[in-house]
Parts: C-alpha cells; sequence; structure tokens
C-alpha cells in the first residue's frame, strides 16, 4: 500500500492510529465494516492532498508503519504511532545507543547545570539524547548534546508546521543542522494540546535504551515518561542531589525514586558509567556498590 493510500485510509478511519493498526493486523476485517459517504471521502483525500503537500512545502519526511525506516521499537508499544513526521537525519530512529534526558520546566539552577553537563557527557560517550524540546531541562540537555557534536532527537507534541516553546526555533534549526531531527506522530497544522505532551513521552522511553531524569514533581509531565519507562522495562536513573537542594520540591520525584532498588542514582562521572553500561548489557537493577 502506497504513502497516499495509507494516509488516505488514516483519515478516513477518523485518524485514528488505533484503527489504522487493526486494518494493518487484518485488512480483511475492517474492509467489512468500513462503509464512507462520498462527502466523507472527498474530505478524506483532499486532507491527504494536504498533508503531503505540506512534507514537500515544509521539507520533512512521512514514514508509516510499512517502511523499514520506521522504528520497530515503537510498532512493538501497545499504542504505536501510525506515521511518524520527521525533519532532519531519519537515520537517528535506528540509533541503538538512545538515551532519554528529560526534566521539568522550572528546574532548581542546579538541575539546569546537570541537565547540560549529562546531555554534553552521554553525547561525547556515542548517545543519541532524545528529549523533548520544552523549556527547562530538556532545552539544557539538547543544548549540551549539540556542545558535544553529538546527535539529539525531539519528540514534539504537535505539528511539524511549528515549533513550541516558540523561543527554542533556534535550537530546533541546530538540532537539524547537526543530524539530529525533529519527530511528531501528528499530522502537520496540529496544536500543542496538552494530551499530546502526555503521548509523546510514551515514545521518548519507547525509543531510548534507558530514561533518566534530572528533576521533577511527583505530579509533573516528566512522570509520564518515567512510568512509561518502567512499563517498557527500559533501565531508569534519576539525578541524585546535593544537600542544598535534597528537599527542594521540585526534587519530589527525585527522593521518590532514588530510594527504589531498580533506579540507578547519578551523582557523578562514575555513577554515569554504570548507569550508561547498564543500558549497554540490559541491566535493570544497580548493584549496591554503583548505587
Amino acid at each position: 500500500m502506497s504513502q497516499k493510500d495509507l494516509l488516505l485510509l488514516f483519515h478516513l478511519l477518523g485518524k485514528s492510529r488505533k484503527k489504522l493498526w487493526r486494518y494493518l493486523k487484518d485488512p480483511g476485517q475492517l474492509d467489512k465494516q468500513l462503509r464512507i459517504s462520498q462527502s466523507k471521502f472527498s474530505e478524506a483525500k483532499e486532507a491527504t492532498a494536504l498533508a503531503l503537500e505540506s512534507a514537500k512545502k515544509l521539507g520533512f519526511r512521512i514514514l508509516n508503519p510499512l517502511e523499514r525506516a520506521f522504528p520497530e521499537s515503537l510498532k512493538c508499544i501497545p499504542d504505536p504511532p501510525a506515521f511518524l513526521f520527521v525533519r532532519g537525519d531519519v537515520s537517528c530512529l535506528s540509533e541503538k545507543k538512545a538515551v532519554a534526558l528529560i526534566g521539568t520546566r522550572k528546574p532548581t539552577d542546579y538541575g539546569r547545570e546537570q541537565a547540560y553537563r549529562y546531555g554534553q557527557l552521554l553525547a561525547q560517550k556515542g548517545w543519541l539524547i532524545v528529549s523533548g524540546l520544552a523549556r527547562g531541562c530538556d532545552t539544557a540537555a539538547h543544548q549540551g548534546c549539540l556542545r558535544a557534536s553529538g546527535r539529539t532527537l525531539a519528540f514534539l507534541a504537535h505539528g511539524l508546521h511549528m515549533i513550541y516553546p516558540p523561543e527554542n526555533k533556534t535550537l530546533a534549526r541546530d538540532i537539524v543542522k547537526h543530524h539530529g531531527c525533529l519527530v511528531s506522530e501528528y499530522l502537520p497544522g496540529t496544536p500543542p494540546l496538552p494530551e499530546f505532551f502526555k503521548e509523546r513521552d510514551r515514545l521518548q522511553s519507547a525509543l531510548s535504551r534507558g530514561v533518566f531524569f534530572i528533576e521533577a514533581e511527583i505530579e509533573s509531565g516528566t512522570m509520564h515518561t518515567v512510568r512509561y519507562g518502567l512499563r517498557y522495562r527500559k533501565v531508569l536513573a534519576c539525578l541524585k542531589h546535593p544537600t542544598k537542594y535534597a528537599k527542594h520540591p521540585i526534587t519530589a520525584a527525585n527522593r521518590l525514586y532514588a530510594s527504589r532498588k531498580n533506579v540507578w542514582k547519578i551523582q557523578d562521572e562514575n555513577s554515569l558509567k554504570h548507569f550508561v553500561a547498564a543500558m549497554n548489557n540490559g541491566s535493570h537493577s544497580p548493584k549496591k556498590k554503583g548505587a
């Protein structure tokens, strides 16, 4: 089935990724149920043409699940994306050494510095930094990675027709310029709605070998990515803070997760080395010495 046909079907199915995946797994069953009016077909055809035109005009690529470039790690999660819209180097999606480096939009000064630092250190070790281009920790993680001439990938919670937050337009351009990429599962023209941020968090975890969060409150959006990481059995790490910041409200999730046996606590390059080794060999439980 062609890209155009899949996009058309997607629109005919009400832009439901779950319905599209059901069709891909069992085309015959859906063929019996699909009843489309002429007006709905015309609307879907027009929307499909618009999406293809936008991709050409704005310079991004559309990947569907039937293409080899569509990452296997995103196909096997319970709620896989229907399409991926990608601006930049598509090969980032197949990078095996990928780590999600994330955190709150309002970090402490220490947290911001450490997000930048570990983005830089992990990039120097050859890891692709996966984050969300959000204010705060995400921004610092991307910037640290670029400082080390590394590659970084940003999952966006809106269509590729825009950049949010707007102050990160230059950062977004730099990510693409330095062989990284911007990725969205949303059609061009889709605005950044609150529920989309949680949805994109599952993709950050799924694509990565490990999830390392810098700072977060217990009910913050960052914890969606962390919980998806646990669900997908990713190697999990959190920043261990010095005494000055250990009881800060923004580090509440750090305190909670630092008490768990299956979470790596990062405080220096030595503890980072253990976390990296765990991602390389799939070890989820820190040894007492490395914790």
